[in-house]
């Protein structure tokens, strides 16, 4: 794809950070905007500013970062969001892992209509940037971090709750198979 081509794909899309002026600071959006030169993008201070916006073209929203300050509150209005911006990324935008883990559990119990991206704030600015263009392409980020713990916990409730249940789950059919006598298995197995 030609440079032209790419700016042309991408302007004027818009991307919006939620947030104060301290979890999205004005040399931050400065940065963004001068690394993706056909990108707008944004600070707005609530996530009622954001669903109060009156957008001529909502399909051009590229990406919806908030900050971890409104863990509670995104995951409160995920879906509102993601229907008044359906081409949009929304993502979690974190500085302490921590809150970032339960943002996640919470979204994985929750099911939003679509995935939910993240955005660590505490990396190397060419990683945030190379994470951020992701996000602005379309694409949901989990960090390493973040997938590890979240598998973890799976496996781990997965092991205390034995095979039944991930059978039980996966088949609709009664919860017990017959039960193939040690005689079968011997001779199934000397065969």
């Amino acid at each position: 794809m030609k440079s032209n081509e790419f700016k042309s794909e991408l302007s004027g899309i818009t991307c919006y950070f939620v947030g104060n002026a301290h979890d999205f600071s004005e040399p931050a959006i400065e940065l963004a905007t001068i690394s993706f030169k056909s990108v707008r993008f944004e600070r707005l201070e609530t996530i009622e500013d954001l669903l109060s916006l009156d957008v001529d073209r909502v399909d051009r929203v590229r990406s919806i970062i908030l900050n971890q300050s409104m863990g509670e509150s995104f995951s409160n209005f995920i879906d509102q969001i993601q229907d008044k911006f359906p081409s949009a990324t929304t993502a979690f935008a974190y500085r302490q892992p921590e809150l970032a883990r339960s943002f996640l559990v919470r979204m994985k119990n929750q099911r939003p209509k679509r995935g939910v991206g993240f955005l660590p704030m505490n990396r190397d600015l060419d990683r945030w940037l190379t994470v951020l263009r992701l996000l602005v392409r379309g694409e949901n980020y989990v960090p390493g971090e973040l997938y590890d713990d979240f598998f973890r916990a799976l496996t781990s409730r997965r092991r205390m709750s034995g095979c039944q249940r991930r059978a039980n789950r996966s088949h609709p059919l009664p919860s017990r198979a017959p039960q193939v006598s040690s005689a079968h298995q011997r001779q199934a197995i000397s065969a």
